[in-house]
């Protein structure tokens, strides 16, 4: 378990960092799409690496955490809303979103990838690209917004 965190909530430190992290996500592709604008493509692509990687390891950990808490139910279970169907449902959603727009986003970087060995830039692929990172943006977008509700309704609300 790890120590109590900065946002002064029920929250531990690896959740608030998570949800700072999240919430700066959208505002960091936004920064990455960016960079295809004025053609630097190694950096678009490193830049989606580095936000992927990152947000990636803090899941992984915040899985950790979970299980060595004794499971979700664990860290929520000081919420007035722990056991409320309708936060129980959101939250499964937001999961849900969460886990697609992530496995989406790492088959993408991998696509990308594989096409951009083969070639210079990625022509063809590039609408297909464009079109799936808009998807993922979206996703991401909703994981921001839902994660925040989250964070609220299970570590603020009293």
């Amino acid at each position: 378990m790890f120590p109590a965190g900065f946002l002064g909530t029920r929250a531990d430190l690896l959740l608030d960092v998570i949800v700072v992290a999240v919430t700066l996500v959208p505002f960091l592709l936004l920064y990455s799409f960016n960079q295809t604008r004025f053609k630097k493509y190694s950096r678009h692509a490193k830049v989606q690496w580095i936000i992927f990687t990152v947000v990636a390891l803090a899941v992984i950990l915040f899985e950790i955490n979970i299980q060595q808490a004794g499971g979700s139910g664990s860290l929520l279970r000081e919420s007035p809303y722990a056991e409320n169907l309708y936060f129980r449902s959101f939250l499964l959603i937001h999961i849900t979103v969460a886990s697609l727009t992530y496995f989406a986003w790492f088959l993408l970087l991998l696509a990308s990838g594989k096409k951009w060995k083969q070639q210079l830039l990625p022509g063809r692929f590039s609408i297909s690209h464009k079109s799936v990172g808009k998807s993922i943006f979206a996703g991401a977008c909703f994981t921001s917004v839902s994660g925040l509700i989250v964070y609220y309704l299970g570590f603020i609300a009293s």
